[in-house]
């Protein structure tokens, strides 16, 4: 926050600060967005429009993580499992495969959650 405060108080003057509130907020949105790292959710599969590959691109959709970026690309990179996997990776980090279940969101989390430990 201080760093986005002070972005702000460098390149501004209070009465323009009062007539801008709302780009101001996207602004220090976007600086917040820069300070912490995405995480990038990779669906791998060989057939992205299968029905299975959609459905578990709709799940991770509507998972929220504020960081998340989601990408969808052929095995290569990541390992053919036969099915639709879903890697999550931090810039230092990814996932054991996650594929599409009732446990889909619990491992998620689980990942995520042993990311801030």
């Amino acid at each position: 926050m201080k760093l986005a405060e002070g972005a702000i108080r460098s390149v501004s003057a209070d009465k323009m600060v009062q007539n801008e509130e709302r780009l101001i907020a996207d602004y220090v949105l976007a600086i917040d967005k820069l300070r912490k790292q995405h995480l990038v959710f990779t669906v791998v599969t060989s057939e992205p429009k299968s029905v299975e590959t959609r459905n578990l691109i709709r799940q991770i959709q509507t998972y929220y993580h504020p960081a998340k970026l989601i990408k969808v690309e052929a095995p290569g990179h990541y390992p053919d499992l036969g099915k639709p996997s879903l890697f999550v990776c931090s810039k230092v980090v990814c996932s054991q495969p996650i594929t599409l279940s009732v446990n889909t969101k619990k491992e998620i989390d689980g990942f995520i959650n042993k990311l801030k430990n």
